[in-house]
C-alpha cells in the first residue's frame, strides 16, 4: 500500500502519466466525437492524433518502461534476485517487440505526411520527449540518489 500511495503522490510519475494518458484520451475523444455525431472522421487530423499516440506508446514501452527495472537488474547482474531478473528480461523482450512494431507503424504513417506536417510533428515529438525526459531525470534522481546510482541509470 505504501508503494501505491507513493506513486499516486510522486509528482514526476504523475506528470509522465498525465502526458501519456492525455494523448490516448485525445485520440479517444476524437473518435467518440465523430461516432456520437455520426460524422466522418477528418482523416488528416485522425492520422496526426493516431501518430502522436503511437509515439507516446513507443516512448512508454521502451525507455520509460525500462528505467524502473534498473535496480533489480543491477542485482541480477551481480548474481542476486535471479528469478526476478529472468522475469524482467522476458518482460523487456516482450515490450521491446511492442515498441519496435508500433515504431515501425508510426514511421510508415509519418512518411504519409507532407514535409510541413513532418516538420511540425518532429518538433512536437522532440518537445514531448524532452518533457518526459526531464520528468524521468527527476524521478530517477529521487529513486536512486540514496544508493548513488543516478549516473548509472
Amino acid at each position: 500500500d505504501d508503494l501505491f500511495q507513493w506513486g499516486e503522490k510522486q509528482t514526476n510519475l504523475q506528470n509522465i502519466l498525465k502526458n501519456i494518458v492525455g494523448i490516448y484520451e485525445e485520440l479517444e475523444q476524437h473518435i467518440l466525437k465523430y461516432k456520437i455525431n455520426s460524422l466522418n472522421l477528418n482523416e488528416e487530423k485522425t492520422k496526426i492524433i493516431k501518430w502522436k499516440a503511437m509515439v507516446a506508446s513507443v516512448f512508454l514501452e521502451t525507455w520509460l518502461f525500462y528505467c524502473g527495472f534498473y535496480y533489480p537488474l543491477f542485482f541480477y547482474g551481480q548474481g542476486l534476485l535471479m528469478q526476478a531478473g529472468e522475469i524482467i528480461n522476458l518482460i523487456i523482450r516482450d515490450e521491446s517487440i511492442h515498441g519496435a512494431y508500433i515504431g515501425r507503424l508510426a514511421k510508415d504513417l509519418y512518411y504519409d505526411f507532407t514535409y510541413e506536417q513532418q516538420t511540425n510533428l518532429k518538433e512536437w515529438m522532440d518537445s514531448f520527449m524532452e518533457q518526459l525526459y526531464q520528468e524521468q531525470l527527476n524521478l530517477t534522481s529521487e529513486l536512486y540518489h540514496q544508493v548513488k546510482l543516478v549516473d548509472d541509470v
